[in-house]
């Protein structure tokens, strides 16, 4: 249905310079259009929408869309440059510089078909260097304090040298690839991924504030993962490492060993946290630890970390003997505490485990998390789903245990030839007789 007023659409447009001609039509079928008494010409509307194709252009109406907006044009400046001019969806004027006319016409146009679709960028807010973009982000990103940390030391050691200064509409694609190459130099293919996802996330808030249409860390290829080798303990590793631990420490090993829990739960463990029962360790807590502040409980990693880890009994005769060597009077009540019963810090633990670990003659790739893939290794191999399995470990998802412990799971070589066997192979009594025929 035509608009009020009486006007109608202008003819079709058969041409690939569609702005200019696509003002006069507007502008011509303004005439007769009623407009507020007072009001500025260029505050009148019109609804109009513009579809193109290579070859032919034309106007519909449907959406509406002030003209003022469209009102824009390329002015020559006296330096020789041409300036393209026109106002954004605020109505504040705003301007371009070009050495080409052709340029600023082909941008001029771009700029249209965004003020008509809805999708027109803000260029003041787009020069915004990154690192001015990503600290606003990252300051009012609901993360706990240790992601905060984590976030603000990866971009101001790998992002900000590189890319902080430029202007976020300014990096393109082969600008993240070129980090990513150096980064590669001196990091590995897992931090470099890491990297990669925090900027990207960046530039995905970006686009959602409209401050750019596409992300350059799309596309981007990454640094291969070299096939994964996981060192794994022996029993009689682990019961070594244990006795060369401080007596105060040798149940930590003795129970990280046995319920696969990560570093941070087990130094936040309190004593509440133990059923002697039921035979249980309830994990709902983790010493957090960041550079520059006290320690303190926490939440878990994620949701799934909050979880009951069945032990068995001598690692509960473990634990009633260190309770009985080792009572503590601190307010958090933590099962395992220092020398002075004070929470023991990640920085000290690792000191003294790396000490412990040269003397039990285990070598130097066995860092602390090897006992808790020890504990996934031996729930894989004696049969356990791996929903069961992620589900013990506190992963988020079983693709996250498959992601790590693929390898470890029965192949599917395994599993089909035990399949077929049993569905085909007959008891020799049930075998049928051979046809044997005599020969001609």
């Amino acid at each position: 249905m035509p608009p009020k007023g009486g006007w109608r659409p202008g003819p079709s447009v058969d041409t690939l310079s569609v702005a200019p001609e696509l003002q006069r039509q507007v502008l011509g079928s303004l005439h007769g259009l009623p407009s507020r008494r007072g009001a500025p010409r260029e505050e009148r509307t019109v609804t109009t929408v513009v579809t193109a194709t290579r070859d032919h252009a034309k106007l519909a109406f449907s959406g509406s869309i002030s003209l003022g907006e469209l009102m824009a044009g390329v002015a020559k400046l006296s330096n020789g440059t041409y300036q393209a001019r026109w106002r954004d969806p605020e109505r504040k004027q705003r301007s371009k510089n070009f050495k080409r006319k052709a340029d600023a016409d082909r941008f001029l146009d771009t700029v249209r078909g965004d003020l008509v679709r809805g999708t027109s960028l803000d260029l003041s807010l787009s020069k915004r260097t990154l690192q001015e973009y990503a600290e606003q982000w990252r300051k009012t990103q609901p993360h706990r304090p240790g992601t905060q940390y984590l976030y603000e030391r990866t971009l101001r050691l790998h992002v900000y040298p590189a890319l902080g200064a430029r202007p976020m509409s300014g990096i393109l694609r082969s600008d993240i690839q070129s980090l990513v190459h150096d980064l590669s130099q001196r990091l590995g293919p897992k931090s470099v991924e890491n990297v990669h996802r925090l900027l990207a996330a960046v530039f995905n808030h970006a686009l959602d504030d409209g401050l750019l249409q596409r992300n350059p860390c799309r596309r981007v290829a990454l640094p291969e993962f070299p096939p994964r080798v996981m060192r794994l303990l022996a029993a009689d590793e682990i019961w070594t490492l244990a006795s060369e631990m401080p007596p105060r420490y040798r149940a930590l090993i003795v129970l990280a060993a046995a319920s696969g829990m990560r570093q941070g739960e087990l130094l936040g463990l309190r004593r509440d946290d133990i059923d002697f029962l039921r035979k249980e360790v309830h994990v709902r807590k983790q010493l957090i630890s960041i550079p520059g502040r006290p320690l303190y409980l926490g939440e878990p990693k994620t949701k799934a970390s909050v979880r009951i880890v069945p032990v068995p009994d001598f690692v509960l005769e473990e634990l009633s003997e260190h309770y009985r060597r080792y009572p503590t009077s601190h307010e958090w009540n933590l099962v395992f505490t220092d020398g002075r019963d004070l929470p023991i810090g990640r920085a000290v633990f690792h000191k003294t485990f790396k000490a412990a670990r040269e003397r039990a003659g285990v070598e130097s790739a066995a860092v602390f998390h090897i006992l808790r893939h020890t504990y996934a290794s031996m729930l894989i191999d004696q049969g356990l789903n791996v929903v069961l399995v992620s589900r013990r470990l506190g992963h988020s998802t079983p693709t996250e245990t498959l992601k790590t412990y693929a390898h470890l799971f029965p192949t599917a070589d395994d599993d089909t030839r035990g399949v077929v066997e049993a569905g085909l192979i007959l008891p020799t009594k049930d075998l049928p007789d051979a046809d044997v025929r005599p020969a001609e």
